[in-house]
């Protein structure tokens, strides 16, 4: 059985889950099929207020994230997952389809850490996209 028959798309935490057992298993195509880059690149987008936002710079932007992230785990490896807890305490609705995750991480050692990650419902379910940090301030919905 792989991650992907056993990821459950149908909440934002079930995204968050199925991306974590993705690194788990070191599975870069079902840590990739968890994400949502297009989504990711129209948040991104928005936010750097461009005059005009076409199809064709939101489909290369996320050609590029998808390819910086690919690179990331070539170079850096997957995140470390294993053995870790995941508790969700809080989930901000921005809108019908984008959601901010509180995620805490309970690691074996006892270490805990914390993370607000940004979760898009899309006509395949819920993928997760960047954690808030990156973009430095919530995104635009508008």
């Amino acid at each position: 059985m792989t991650v992907m028959d056993t990821a459950d798309f149908s909440t934002p935490t079930g995204a968050i889950l199925a991306l974590e057992a993705a690194y788990r298993a070191r599975d870069l195509e079902a840590a990739i099929a968890c994400k949502d880059f297009m989504a990711e690149a129209e948040l991104m987008l928005r936010r750097m207020r461009l005059p005009e936002i076409d199809e064709q710079i939101v489909t290369e932007t996320a050609r590029v994230l998808e390819l910086s992230f690919r690179q990331f785990i070539h170079n850096h490896g997957f995140p470390s997952f294993d053995g870790v807890d995941a508790r969700f305490p809080y989930a901000e609705t921005l809108a019908d389809n984008l959601v901010i995750v509180t995620e805490l991480c309970c690691f074996p050692d006892g270490h805990i850490t914390e993370q607000k990650l940004i979760v898009a419902k899309g006509a395949h379910g819920w993928r997760v996209l960047n954690p808030l940090t990156r973009y430095g301030e919530r995104p635009s919905v508008a």
